[in-house]
C-alpha cells in the first residue's frame, strides 16, 4: 500500500513545487474587478506589486504559492480609487490658508479672516479660499467694506469657492500696477464708477499674479499634506487640473523620491508658456507619473455668473457669461497639442462654451480621439450638441457633487434652461462611459461622495428630498466605473490600473462597508480601512 501511494505523494509534491510564486493571496472576499465583465471574484494572487491572476477561492489558493495569504471575510475590494479632476496642489496649500468653506454669511467670512490674521501676525498675505455667496440669506456677491474695516497691513486675498472669482482688500488692490477694468477674460467690478473689491475669473489674475511664490519647502508640505488626506479617502491616483512648471518639478522630484507614493498625470496650465515650451514637446511619460496633457478654460464658473450661456442669465438681464479664452487662442493651443501629442482638457461650464469646445475638438479631432480630448465639468449642454459627442468620442469629464451642490440656486442661474445642467446619464450615453472626479477643493475630497452623489443626486443632508433631476442619476455600477476604469482611461493610464485584471498594479481601496450593496443612506458614513498601492498599503485605519 505504501509503495503504491509513493509515487502519488512525489507528484503531489512536485505539483506544490512548480506552482507559481506571489507575494500574498486575498482570499474569500468580494472583489469587484471593473473590468470590461465587471466580474466579481473571491480572490486575487499579487507578486511583486501587480496583479498576478484573480479567481475563485479554489483557483487561486490552490493554483499559487504565496508568502502570506489573507481572508477577507467577505469584506469588498475595489480597484484604488482615482478622481479624474482635482486640484491636488491647490488643496494641500489651501490647509495652511484661512478656510472659508461653509460660511453661512459675510460677516462669518470676515470673522475667520480675523482670527486667521490674529494666529498669523507675521504672514506677508492673508489668502483663504472657500466663500460661497449663494450659501448667504442674500446671496449677493460681497464688496471690500466689511473687510477693509478690519485695517489690516496685510493684502488680502479670498478665492470664491470654484476658484472663478475673488475678493480683495484695499492693501492688495494698492499693489496693483495695471489695473485694468476690462481685464481680458473677466471683470473688475465697479459701482458707480468705483471698485468693489470683487474680481471675477480673468480679472483675478491681476491681484493673484502679484502674490509670491511659496518656498520649495513648503510646496513639499503642501504636497504631502494633500496626499496624506487623499490616501484616508481610499484614494491612489488622480488627474491635477493646471499646473505650472514650478509646481510639476516639485512634484516630480518627491515622486521620484518615493515621497509621493501616489500616481498622477499633471495637466499644464495652458496659458502659461513657460509651461508649454517645456513639456509640450518633451513630456514626462514615466510609470505613474505623466505630463501628457494641457488645461484650458473656455469660460467661468456658474455660481458666479461667469459660465458662457447660449441665452442670458434668469436672474441678470441681457448677460450672458464671460469667454475666458478667446476662440483664436483656444484653437492654436489646440492645434499645438495635436502635432505633439498631447491630450486636450477644456473647462467648459455653459452650454455657449460647449459648443465652441466642441466645434474645435471637431476640426482637429482624429477618428476615435485617440488622444483621448476632454471636455472638463461639461456642466450645461444644449441637446442640439450631444451628437458631437459621440461622433467623435470626445470626452466629457464630470463631477456628480457639482449637481448637489447646485440644485438649489442652478435654477436662478438658468430658469427653465436648468434642465440642460448635470446631464450625466445622457453624458453616459454618448460614449458608453464617463471619468467621474471631485474638482476638490471646491467639492469635498472624498470620492465616497462623488459616488452618492451621482447615483443619489442628493446633498449628504437628503436634499433635495427624492433627488435632483434622477432621470440622469447613474446606477452604482457605472458610478463605480467611473471612479476606477473610466477614471484610468481619461487619464491614460489604464494600462497600469483602474481595474483588477492580470499585469497591472496592485491599487487595491477597502472600506468598512460595501458601497455596492448597502443602503444609499449609509454610503456617506463609509470610512476607508485600507489604501494599498503597488501591493503596499499605504493607508491602515
Amino acid at each position: 500500500m505504501k509503495t503504491f501511494l509513493l509515487p502519488i505523494i512525489l507528484m503531489f509534491f512536485a505539483a506544490c513545487q512548480s506552482l507559481p510564486q506571489a507575494d500574498y493571496i486575498l482570499h474569500h472576499g468580494k472583489i469587484y474587478t471593473c473590468d470590461s465583465s465587471f466580474l466579481v471574484v473571491e480572490a486575487v494572487a499579487v507578486k511583486d506589486g501587480k496583479i498576478l491572476a484573480t479567481g475563485s477561492n479554489q483557483e487561486i489558493l490552490n493554483g499559487f504559492k504565496a508568502d502570506s495569504t489573507v481572508d477577507l471575510q467577505n469584506q469588498a475590494v475595489y480597484p484604488g480609487l482615482i478622481d479624474a479632476h482635482a486640484h491636488f496642489y491647490g488643496y494641500g496649500k489651501g490647509l495652511f490658508e484661512v478656510n472659508l468653506w461653509g460660511c453661512s454669511s459675510e460677516v462669518e467670512m470676515i470673522q475667520r479672516v480675523e482670527e486667521f490674521a490674529e494666529r498669523n501676525p507675521n504672514l506677508p498675505w492673508i489668502i483663504g479660499r472657500g466663500w460661497d455667496q449663494n450659501l448667504w440669506t442674500n446671496k449677493s456677491m460681497p464688496n471690500f467694506n466689511l473687510l477693509n474695516g478690519l485695517k489690516l497691513s496685510q493684502p488680502v486675498f479670498l478665492t470664491r469657492v470654484d476658484g472663478h472669482a475673488a475678493l480683495v482688500n484695499e492693501v492688495a488692490w494698492n499693489m496693483v500696477d495695471a489695473k485694468n477694468n476690462s481685464a481680458l477674460g473677466g471683470e473688475v467690478v465697479l459701482e458707480n464708477g468705483k471698485f468693489t473689491g470683487l474680481l471675477i475669473d480673468g480679472a483675478v489674475d491681476l491681484v493673484q499674479n502679484i502674490i509670491p511664490q511659496p518656498s520649495k519647502e513648503d510646496m513639499v508640505k503642501y504636497l504631502l499634506s494633500a496626499q496624506k488626506n487623499c490616501l484616508a479617502e481610499g484614494m491612489v491616483a488622480l488627474h491635477d487640473a493646471g499646473l505650472k512648471s514650478n509646481i510639476i518639478e516639485a512634484m516630480h522630484e518627491l515622486k521620484k523620491s518615493g515621497d509621493l507614493k501616489m500616481d498622477f498625470h499633471l495637466m499644464m496650465d495652458g496659458t502659461d508658456e513657460t509651461t508649454l515650451n517645456k513639456y509640450l514637446k518633451s513630456p514626462i511619460v514615466e510609470d505613474g507619473f505623466l505630463v501628457k496633457s494641457v488645461k484650458l478654460y473656455a469660460d467661468g464658473a456658474l455660481g458666479s455668473r461667469g459660465a458662457l450661456l447660449k441665452h442670458e442669465y434668469h436672474d441678470r438681464h441681457d448677460y450672458y457669461g464671460i469667454r475666458v479664452t478667446s476662440l483664436d487662442s483656444m484653437e492654436k493651443v489646440a492645434r499645438r497639442c495635436q502635432e505633439n501629442g498631447i491630450q486636450l482638457c477644456t473647462h467648459a461650464i455653459g452650454d455657449s462654451a460647449n459648443r465652441d469646445v466642441l466645434r474645435i475638438y471637431s476640426q482637429l479631432i482624429q477618428k476615435g480621439n485617440p488622444l483621448r480630448w476632454r471636455i472638463e465639468h461639461a456642466q450645461i449642454v444644449d441637446p442640439a450638441d450631444f451628437p458631437l459627442f459621440k461622433q467623435y468620442s470626445i470626452i466629457p469629464s464630470v463631477q456628480p457633487s457639482h449637481a448637489t451642490s447646485d440644485h438649489a440656486w442652478a435654477p436662478d442661474r438658468l430658469g427653465t434652461y436648468v434642465t440642460r445642467g448635470y446631464q450625466y446619464k445622457t453624458l453616459w450615453d454618448c460614449n458608453g462611459f464617463l471619468p467621474l472626479g471631485s474638482d476638490f477643493p471646491v467639492e469635498s475630497i472624498r470620492p465616497v461622495l462623488q459616488f452618492y452623489a451621482a447615483i443619489a443626486r442628493k446633498t449628504t443632508d437628503g436634499k433635495p428630498q427624492g433627488g435632483f433631476q434622477m432621470n440622469e442619476a447613474l446606477t452604482r455600477q457605472q458610478a463605480l466605473l467611473g471612479l476606477t476604469r473610466f477614471a484610468a482611461y481619461s487619464m491614460q493610464m489604464d494600462d497600469q490600473m483602474g481595474s483588477i485584471e492580470e499585469g497591472k498594479w496592485a491599487h487595491f481601496t477597502v472600506f468598512d462597508q460595501d458601497i455596492m450593496s448597502i443602503s444609499v443612506e449609509k454610503i456617506p458614513n463609509v470610512s476607508t480601512k485600507y489604501t494599498i498601492i503597488r501591493g503596499n498599503i499605504a493607508y491602515s485605519k
